[in-house]
This record gives C-alpha cells, sequence and structure tokens, in this order.
C-alpha cells in the first residue's frame, strides 16, 4: 500500500480541497491552534494521508526531535479503520524521521 503524506499547512486554502471533509476541517483546526505554540518546522509537522486521492489517515509529529527522540501521533478517519492505513502512516512517518535524522 502506497500513501501520499500531504502537508497541513497554516494556509486553510492551500488545503481547500481535503477541508471538505468534516474529519480534515477538524484536525486542521487542532493545528491552526498546534502551530503557534510548537512552531511549524518542516517536516516536523502534521500531514493528511492520501490513499486513491482520498484522506484515509492523519499523522504527524508532536514536535521537533529532541534528544534524538521524536514522538509521532497517527490515526485512521472514522470509518477507514482496519485497512492498515495509521500502520502505513507510522511508517512513512518513521521514514522521514530516519532520513532527517540519521545518527538519532
Amino acid at each position: 500500500m502506497r500513501l501520499e503524506l500531504i502537508p497541513i499547512e497554516t494556509d486553510r486554502k492551500s488545503l481547500e480541497k481535503y477541508l471538505q471533509h468534516e474529519f480534515c476541517t477538524h484536525v486542521f483546526n487542532e493545528y491552526e491552534k498546534f502551530y503557534p505554540k510548537n512552531g511549524f518546522n518542516y517536516p516536523w509537522i502534521g500531514y493528511f494521508a492520501l490513499y486513491q486521492d482520498e484522506v484515509a489517515g492523519v499523522g504527524g509529529y508532536k514536535r521537533s526531535p529532541k534528544n534524538g527522540k521524536i514522538e509521532i501521533a497517527y490515526g485512521s478517519v472514522p470509518g477507514k479503520e482496519g485497512h492498515r492505513f495509521a500502520s502505513e502512516i507510522c511508517r512513512s512517518l518513521t521514514k522521514i524521521a530516519i532520513e532527517e535524522v540519521p545518527d538519532a
């Protein structure tokens, strides 16, 4: 399975296509509150996960790496559970972290 990660940017207009889904709007609203407190430091941000051009889940980093450690959060869109989307999101976020901080 191949998921495409779409960065949850700070600009609502750039994500308009995805924000038609109630779940995605809720997630975006939470990130609007999260980024000012924790920073928008790419790639340590949130992502919508697309499968076949449809949002299947969401995942992201709780903050930038600290002392060689990173904490992630991820999950499936309600109704899409049981298809291994969350596992794939976790795998994708872990891969990014390893590529960005190889010595951690």
